[in-house]
């Protein structure tokens, strides 16, 4: 109780500042004052792209926000009944700060949205680029059509609620979902602007969050719930770290699907878990570019997995990482499947421990970047004495053409500069042997070389 009072008394210490906040002209006002209670908190001025560039820093917003809860969840529900309009809003900023100038969308084109992505919600896991094509238009003319669309706004009493809802736990903390976000039944429509990392905590888990098209700046997703479907929609989906941010997925994921996003600029990862709790994940029809710039792509990549169980990537493109695909210490079944790499960075795909897995189909390229290039795709314990078992089965269809850049002096890498180092695998006998010998791995039945442009270069970018 005395944490309550000091908290309250810090409050009241403020509350002539948070008054001011109450008592602004309509062109900056955040929440209503007494006699203007039933107005908006946060009023539309000037283009909703322009109120967009404004705001803060995603990861200030949702530590803030978080910040809030604990706060909140420490006072009783009486407490937050009796405050008055300055406590409250000394208490409410980052509620506010979080959906200020998001878009808020009609319930006639919520309805319209669902009924043309109710077959993709069904079909998430074997829908095509064309199907998903082709719905994306659907949606794309819904939205131009929609004249509903406002700026979010929360009224005194409605920030009041938010705040009781939150104080009740989990199951009352999803409720507030639908007063922060766009959601009509399962789905969760998102749009530039919202906060993808508060959306992943307030919404329920097992959502169906529809990104739809924009780009999402700075914006990182931090233990993804269990059951989350992440799935871009209408035209592209882009996500930048702006090379400021360094993961845009980072743990959690469990029976996750992730597709038809483009992840480009993050400092480290694109999408990482180190937890033994990932697993049922699903990667498709994602891009990678820019990530991790000049890193040492023996540590870090696009997609980085370690100790997992059951994880899918497929119909992925990567260009300019540090590494494409590394999956280190996990069981199977592990799958990597029709994946286009070029130029990413020290390996195309990195098999580093584990059993079970399947490298099928892909192609990967990159010219001789200095000090950078390795290797296209490798079986490799690492370290060497984690359990590895790659078998012949392994690897079947993949096509590689891949410059070596790095003649390190031991313990470096030297994968012999200037040659076409299209697969890898220690022998038996040498450190970190992994079931597969290099002859094996190398076989044109599993990774094959491609010995000229014409066969495999930088335009396969362009195949798919």
């Amino acid at each position: 109780m005395n944490n309550i009072k000091s908290f309250k008394n810090i409050i009241i210490v403020f509350s002539s500042l948070a008054a001011s906040l109450f008592l602004l002209s309509c062109d900056g006002s955040q929440i209503a004052s007494v006699e203007q209670a039933e107005h908006a908190v946060v009023t539309q001025t000037g283009t909703m792209a322009q109120q967009q560039a404004k705001q803060a820093d995603p990861k200030d917003l949702s530590d803030a926000f978080f910040k809030m809860v604990e706060q909140v969840q420490q006072l009783s529900r009486e407490e937050l009944e009796n405050m008055s309009q300055e406590e409250l809003s000394a208490l409410a900023r980052p509620l506010l700060d979080a959906v200020e100038n998001t878009v808020k969308l009609s319930d006639e084109t919520l309805e319209k949205l669902n009924k043309v992505l109710a077959g993709l919600a069904e079909s998430i896991h074997t829908i095509t680029g064309e199907e998903h094509a082709v719905i994306s238009r659907e949606v794309e003319q819904i939205m131009a059509a929609d004249a509903g669309r406002t700026v979010r706004s929360l009224r005194e009493e409605d920030v009041r609620e938010v705040l009781l809802k939150l104080n009740g736990g989990d199951a009352a903390m999803s409720a507030t979902c639908e007063d922060l976000y766009n959601q009509w039944g399962g789905y969760v429509h998102i749009m530039p602007g919202d906060n993808l990392n508060i959306a992943n905590s307030v919404c329920p888990a097992g959502s169906i969050f529809y990104v739809h098209s924009g780009t999402y700046s700075s914006q990182s997703v931090v233990g993804s719930k269990n059951g989350n479907l992440w799935v871009g929609v209408g035209g592209p989906v882009i996500m930048n770290g702006q090379t400021s941010v360094e993961r845009a997925f980072n743990g959690g994921m469990r029976g996750n699907s992730i597709s038809w996003i483009e992840i480009l600029n993050y400092t480290d990862y694109g999408i990482f878990s180190e937890s033994g709790t990932t697993r049922d994940v699903e990667i498709k029809n994602m891009t990678f570019r820019n990530i991790g710039a000049l890193k040492d792509g023996q540590l870090r990549s696009a997609i980085f997995f370690e100790w997992t169980t059951n994880v899918i990537v497929r119909n992925s493109h990567f260009e300019n990482v540090t590494s494409s695909i590394r999956i280190k210490k996990s069981n199977g079944p592990l799958q990597v499947l029709n994946n286009i790499a070029v130029n990413p960075g020290n390996c195309g795909i990195g098999v580093a421990g584990g059993q079970y897995f399947k490298v099928e189909n892909n192609k990967i390229y990159s010219q001789q970047i200095n000090g950078i290039s390795n290797v296209g795709i490798y079986a490799q314990a690492r370290p060497s004495h984690v359990s590895c078992n790659h078998g012949l089965g392994t690897f079947s269809g993949n096509v590689s053409r891949f410059f070596c850049g790095r003649n390190e002096p031991p313990p470096g890498t030297n994968c012999g500069i200037g040659s076409n180092n299209w697969a890898w695998a220690p022998n038996p006998g040498e450190d970190g042997y992994c079931g597969i010998k290099r002859d094996s791995i190398r076989h044109e039945s599993r990774v094959k070389s491609a010995d000229t442009d014409s066969e495999l270069g930088p335009w396969i970018w362009n195949t798919w």
